[in-house]
């Protein structure tokens, strides 16, 4: 029997409006839970609405309406929604929605780009189509960036001179389909001169791979997304 494993992933769809369908991968949920009394947080960032105490942990708990341009959801409609808590970049936060759909499994390749009619382009990684209806695929790393914004000292890393002469003659291949993971990765690495090269999905990245091996130079470090599309 042939694996899928490559081919499809686990997707939480939920709404933010009554109409709009987002989605994220399950990988980077933790879990969902019903919204409950939050503490305000002062002096953050005015998408986060407060604090909740989950399971013994601080989470900052962000409007995701807010949080990619829609109107932010009433504080007498919050009763009715949803702790989306996710475990991404490191850091655990919730995101609250007005309503969970399903998780749905997505195949890749039904995965199209965004159209620039889409106010929320800049924010997504591409959209699908689930019981006929369009479903946003959020770039999760970039939501999170626009709140969360890492200080320059935190995305450059600092290597010994020998570390850095042995990563240098390496064939890096970096692959992400986060717009803003590909950057921070890139910007990482030019600070320190590494050469490497970039894709966006995993069938470039794949094809890259095999015309570096049969020219000879195969490639020596892949760093990816562990929910690449295919």
């Amino acid at each position: 029997m042939k694996s899928k494993a490559n081919q499809s992933q686990g997707m939480l769809i939920f709404r933010i409006t009554q109409t709009q369908m987002f989605a994220i991968g399950t990988l980077k949920v933790r879990e969902i839970v019903p919204f409950c009394t939050l503490t305000a947080l002062p002096g953050s960032h005015p998408t986060v609405v407060g604090t909740a105490n989950l399971r013994g942990v601080t989470t900052p708990v962000i409007d995701m309406s807010m949080a990619v341009g829609y109107r932010p959801i009433p504080v007498e409609e919050r009763k009715d929604c949803y702790i989306i808590v996710t475990d991404c970049q490191r850091k655990v936060v919730g995101f609250m929605v007005r309503g969970i759909e399903k998780i749905s499994e997505c195949d890749w390749k039904s995965i199209s780009p965004p159209p620039d009619t889409l106010s929320t382009k800049a924010l997504l990684t591409g959209v699908m189509n689930v019981d006929a209806k369009l479903v946003q695929l959020l770039d999760v790393e970039f939501v999170m960036a626009n709140i969360f914004p890492l200080p320059n000292d935190k995305l450059h890393p600092i290597l010994a001179d020998i570390d850095r002469e042995k990563l240098k003659p390496m064939n890096i291949l970096l692959v992400d389909d986060s717009k803003l993971a590909r950057r921070q990765l890139s910007d990482a690495l030019d600070s320190i001169n590494i050469p490497y090269k970039v894709c966006n999905n995993g069938l470039d990245a794949l094809k890259v791979m095999k015309e570096q091996a049969s020219a000879g130079h195969p490639v020596d470090v892949l760093v990816s997304d562990i929910e690449m599309p295919a």
